[in-house]
């Protein structure tokens, strides 16, 4: 058995060792940034191709509509496709297809309908939520600014009289 003095580098990282693992270290948190944005950018997409494939069938599906008819067909009132109604901001040229639900999944893609509120339509309140994402110009709207809620029956004509923040209970 062979007995000497260890080397002053042992116990420690030499320069050149050092560099190597701060390298890795960087390709492997630059890998995972990528990868982050990556899904980020993809669910972004995602959520907006869904958005838009509802706007179309939509407008397929319910065609030029007209004003309110005297009386509701009730059997109208429920989702087609998942898709409940259409919301529509002529002064801010928003226009989107509103699913029913306000989990995660309903919100990434478009706005939802409170299943626990009512129908355009029927007495009550009408409950929508959308992600700010898709409600980032709301803020730019004023008293008197009109909001459409387009129904297989129908267009709901509403003007806006103020502003809240509710919580999201």
């Amino acid at each position: 058995m062979a007995v000497g003095r260890f080397p002053a580098a042992v116990g420690r990282w030499s320069g050149r060792f050092r560099l190597r693992v701060l390298t890795v270290l960087w390709i492997v948190c630059f890998a995972v940034g990528i990868y982050l944005m990556g899904g980020f950018a993809y669910g972004m997409w995602n959520g907006v191709s869904e958005q838009h494939r509802m706007n179309q069938a939509w407008q397929y599906q319910t065609g030029p509509r007209q004003g309110v008819t005297k009386a509701i067909d009730r059997s109208l009132q429920q989702p087609v496709d998942g898709v409940d109604f259409a919301i529509r901001v002529p002064r801010l040229g928003y226009f989107a297809a509103v699913k029913e639900g306000v989990d995660s999944g309903v919100l990434y893609a478009s706005p939802g309908h409170y299943p626990s509120t009512r129908w355009p339509g029927n007495p009550g309140t009408v409950g929508v939520a959308a992600h700010n994402v898709y409600w980032i110009n709301f803020p730019q709207l004023a008293k008197g600014d009109e909001i459409d809620i387009e129904t297989r029956y129908g267009i709901y004509r509403y003007r806006v009289t103020g502003a809240r923040v509710v919580n999201p209970d």
